[in-house]
């Protein structure tokens, strides 16, 4: 948590941060009525200051769900650990650049072919058709996220179509 031993020591009450060495060296043991607050004040639980378990993380913590983006948290039916974990693993790929590494780049061409559709797309809708199959009225705010939603699938269409039909001979290493 990178906190001194002395901010610990205040955070918990105590009046010396000598308290809070000794216990870290093993001379003295967390007294069972502050167990809890240790815990709390580590962000984790106090069965794994117990040694019971092997993972710090409180899912309790409200703090941490709130990290949560709703659609991930909904999609593993509240299992906090398990959002958890595939946030983690989305963010490193991320930030190794692992997020559909092998995909080819689109071309100008391609970006222009790609809005010329998505345009034809969204100009072919009325209140007659999708927009007004849940029987609610089209506002600029749906359009402007189904033009979003579309534009987003085409170029992943595109990019994986060009993966798999663009002859070897012509792939850029």
């Amino acid at each position: 948590m990178n906190l001194s031993q002395n901010e610990l020591a205040q955070m918990l009450g105590y009046r010396s941060p000598s308290t809070i060495a000794k216990i870290e060296s093993g001379d003295n043991d967390i007294p069972q009525s502050k167990i809890e607050a240790f815990a709390e004040a580590l962000q984790t639980t106090p069965a794994y200051l117990m040694g019971w378990i092997d993972d710090p993380t409180n899912y309790d913590d409200d703090d941490l769900i709130a990290e949560l983006q709703g659609p991930v948290l909904d999609h593993f039916d509240g299992d906090v650990k398990k959002a958890l974990a595939f946030q983690k693993a989305v963010a490193e790929d991320a930030l190794k650049g692992d997020i559909r590494p092998s995909l080819p780049l689109l071309t100008p061409r391609d970006e222009r072919e790609i809005a010329r559709d998505l345009e034809a797309m969204i100009n072919n809708l009325d209140n007659k058709n999708v927009i007004a199959a849940y029987n609610y009225p089209e506002d600029e705010e749906d359009r402007e996220l189904l033009k979003a939603s579309l534009l987003t699938s085409m170029r992943l269409a595109k990019q994986i179509a060009k993966k798999k039909f663009t002859p070897k001979k012509y792939c850029k290493e």
